[in-house]
């Protein structure tokens, strides 16, 4: 008895569901050699949004995959002459391989300088991390004001390996082309202040650079810092705003 025509639509659907999946797996492997992507894209913030969508759009292709795959390998009968169905289960496996693969990617567990997961910098809404990097004498990270209001004081507590570091307040350089900063050590909190100065103000979207150099010793392994800030808002009237973040940074040697 002759398998329906339907029967063979089904199954050539089963392939394309398999070649999608196959090209899927083939560029995200390909993305996770790449180790520049890959920096990149676990930043997210201080490199060229193209390269960060090349993961995304792997994990699209996964999905559509495995969506076509799925319907095919449901609609093929188990007894069917045609061959779909293993096209369609190879497929589905090589969906969700190739979509974790692309979390893993997006999350930065290959990246060659913030890896191992999570490595990252993570800080409530308002003020974002924009680069990070941390070598054996020397750490430095932005934050950008996201808020979207100009910022009448800005200060940022900084405790964690990045003090233990750099203690002194002569370690740390500070760039901002908006308002003027100084650094200011509490030894009893085990702390290091940035404070903007008064009368200054940052524009929304400005940065804020910081950066030290060890006087001594070294950093090695992982490293993780804590960053504690608060800032006045002027919109209207004063406001306040505070939060807590965490900086995670593999020592690049």
């Amino acid at each position: 008895m002759q398998e329906q025509p339907s029967k063979a639509k089904w199954c050539k659907t089963a392939i394309v569901g398999f070649v999608l999946a196959l090209i899927g797996a083939v560029f995200i492997f390909i993305l996770i050699a790449d180790a520049d992507i890959q920096d990149c894209v676990s930043q997210m913030m201080d490199c060229s949004w193209v390269n960060a969508v090349y993961v995304f759009a792997e994990a699209i292709v996964a999905i559509v995959a495995f969506v076509i795959s799925f319907i095919a390998r449901r609609k093929i009968k188990r007894d069917s002459i045609f061959k779909g169905r293993g096209f369609a289960k190879v497929g589905m496996i090589l969906s969700i391989a190739t979509l974790f693969l692309s979390f893993l990617s997006w999350a930065g567990a290959f990246a060659t300088t913030r890896g191992p997961f999570p490595a990252a910098c993570m800080m409530p809404s308002g003020i974002g991390c924009v680069d990070w990097k941390a070598t054996p004498t020397t750490y430095t990270f932005a934050l950008r004001n996201n808020l979207g209001s100009d910022l009448k004081y800005f200060a940022v507590n900084i405790t964690g390996d990045a003090y233990e570091g750099c203690p002194r307040a002569e370690d740390w350089v500070i760039t901002n082309n908006q308002m003027a900063f100084e650094a200011t050590e509490f030894v009893s909190d085990n702390t290091i202040q940035i404070e903007s100065a008064e009368g200054t103000s940052q524009n929304s979207q400005a940065l804020l650079t910081l950066s030290c150099t060890r006087s001594s010793g070294e950093w090695s392994g992982s490293t993780v810092t804590y960053l504690r800030y608060i800032v006045w808002i002027k919109d209207g009237e004063m406001l306040s705003h505070g939060g807590e973040g965490k900086l995670t940074l593999k020592v690049e040697k």
